[in-house]
């Protein structure tokens, strides 16, 4: 079985892989590598060890496994399980869980696309088929692009979160450097956190304000920090 780092694409650039899915069991895993495999897609599969105890989360909790693609295979992937679900027998749409939803509820999945996969995605659409409404491909994409445009314009941060933050910085080089350096870490990610969305595309997980203000966090933290250690090593011995 294909399990690869991140290597070279046909143009001998870097290629990097990104987290495309998590399984609850390792044999789920393994069937879907098996079709990454069969359609030519390089892949990552990692298991997911964690320190916390399953007795206090539940094993059901914690996936068992990733798998990771190329951004650019995203998309490629996401056809792939388009067709085996537009190719699946009439039995097995019929057993499907999402029959269970009502009409209003199957087509709110539309909307909410991010938190679906494709299989239930199209699932949902032959249901609905089934059940005589018909819901077009092109009304699928659109809705699908205007959702991840959403989220590639990034969220906002709240303001107690900033301002938790930024209290860990101040206080935290005072009274413990283990929180100045989380405000400085939280302060970089809210300026160049940067993630996957669910066709490939990489974008700032925050908004251009929120960003702005990481920035201001981040180089002032570390300013601060720099001035305070000088303060402290070379002006106050002379006292």
């Amino acid at each position: 079985m294909q399990n690869l780092p991140d290597g070279k694409n046909s143009d001998g650039a870097t290629q990097k892989f990104e987290f495309y899915r998590d399984f609850m069991s390792m044999d789920e895993a393994k069937d879907f590598a098996k079709l990454l495999e069969e359609n030519r897609i390089k892949f990552s599969m990692e298991g997911t060890d964690t320190v916390i105890d399953s007795a206090i989360v539940g094993n059901g909790l914690i996936p068992k496994a990733i798998i990771k693609i190329a951004p650019a295979d995203f998309k490629i992937v996401n056809a792939v399980l388009k067709e085996e679900v537009e190719a699946l027998p009439a039995e097995v749409i019929n057993a499907h869980y999402l029959n269970q939803l009502d009409n209003d509820e199957l087509k709110e999945i539309f909307y909410q696309q991010e938190g679906w996969t494709i299989e239930d995605i199209y699932t949902a659409k032959k249901i609905l088929s089934n059940r005589g409404l018909v819901v077009k491909k092109e009304d699928i994409a659109m809705l699908r692009e205007e959702s991840l445009s959403e989220i590639r314009s990034g969220k906002s941060a709240t303001w107690p979160w900033i301002a938790f933050y930024i209290l860990g910085i101040i206080f935290g080089f005072i009274f413990s450097i283990f929180f100045a350096i989380a405000g400085l870490g939280m302060a970089y990610y809210y300026a160049y956190g940067k993630s996957t969305d669910a066709d490939g595309h990489v974008h700032y997980v925050y908004d251009e304000k929120t960003r702005q203000i990481g920035t201001i966090m981040f180089f002032g933290g570390i300013t601060y920090m720099v001035i305070g250690f000088i303060f402290i090593s070379y002006i106050l011995p002379t006292y």
